[in-house]
């Protein structure tokens, strides 16, 4: 992936918290990640399909995910429950779906998938297929930390 792409994402991601929860995320910091692994407690992967290959994925500890879940919902979730997860597919799914617009206007062309959930820390993240590697971004804000990963090929 090309910077340029990366800075799509980034985009994204900054946009959908200010919109979606009224609060700035912090960029944190940016990693390359090797292995399909989930990195955290949940994860909510998009795969891209068509003319390139990949994913886009939001991973998060289960804290965070229910804290951003009871802000989106505006109900207190105290489990890890099908809201919960339901709230990071969609929150993955506005986030994938702007850096699309984005990646699209720079001449890359593919579809996305529903998303699917993967928990548990170290946890295959595709059963068959390998994304690998993975340009991710650490972000923090005042409705959670969370991790973004994406492989575009």
């Amino acid at each position: 992936m090309k910077a340029e792409h990366v800075n799509c994402v980034i985009t994204a991601v900054l946009s959908v918290i200010s919109q979606t929860f009224g609060e700035e995320a912090t960029k944190e910091n940016v990693y390359v990640k090797n292995d399909d692994d989930n990195g955290s407690h949940l994860s909510a992967v998009i795969e891209v399909g068509g003319a390139h290959k990949g994913a886009f994925i939001i991973s998060l500890t289960e804290d965070d995910a229910k804290k951003m879940a009871s802000v989106l919902l505006m109900e207190e979730k105290n489990f890890l429950d099908k809201d919960v997860m339901d709230a990071m597919g969609e929150i993955i799914n506005m986030i994938s779906g702007g850096a699309k617009g984005a990646l699209v206007e720079k001449g890359l062309n593919f579809k996305l998938t529903p998303p699917a959930f993967v928990l548990g820390r170290g946890t295959k993240l595709f059963k068959s297929v390998s994304y690998a590697p993975y340009i991710g971004v650490s972000f923090s804000s005042d409705v959670g930390n969370f991790n973004v990963e994406v492989s575009l090929k």
